[in-house]
């Protein structure tokens, strides 16, 4: 029989696996609702970029404190935390869905990436506005968000505008 204390550990994992579940595309889910569904992804992944990006500019003009830029982009890994693991427990119905999901999975790393060195940068910096370390400068990285940014957009306007129409004979 199982202590109090297991069963609560037990309900916590059940109810943690479900939450978690809740958050993942869909594995069922029909091709035609797999760009909305990847959409959805990248929407957060730019989301996550552009919190980044305003950081780092904020920080830059000495308008916000050190720890108050840290936190703001380790929320921002959080998000990409939640749109790499609906990512990474997709299952493909096809081919052409693993194709999509593979490029939004590369755009998502690339904001992740960014977002890294901007906490690196960031907490590496003895003075925001001029200092340069291995990271590069303020400017450098956000140089680096604003190119994964785009890159996310990119690959979200490809999903929205769908797939192109075939050719025939």
């Amino acid at each position: 029989m199982a202590t109090p204390r297991q069963a609560r550990a037990a309900a916590a994992l059940v109810l943690g696996v479900a939450l978690t579940s809740a958050c993942a595309l869909r594995p069922t889910a029909a091709p035609a609702d797999v760009p909305g569904q990847l959409i959805e992804v990248t929407d957060t992944a730019t989301s996550a970029a552009q919190t980044a990006l305003t950081t780092v500019q904020l920080l830059r003009d000495d308008r916000l404190a050190r720890t108050a830029a840290d936190t703001a982009l380790l929320d921002a890994t959080r998000q990409l935390d939640d749109a790499d693991l609906r990512l990474t427990t997709y299952l493909a119905p096809d081919e052409d869905t693993d194709d999509l999901r593979d490029e939004v999975a590369a755009a998502v790393g690339e904001v992740s990436d960014a977002i890294v060195r901007a906490r690196a940068w960031a907490n590496r910096t003895a003075d925001a506005s001029s200092a340069a370390d291995d990271l590069g400068t303020g400017a450098q990285v956000e140089a680096d968000l604003d190119s994964a940014a785009q890159a996310v957009d990119e690959v979200a306007q490809t999903l929205r505008a769908g797939p192109e129409p075939e050719v025939g004979p």
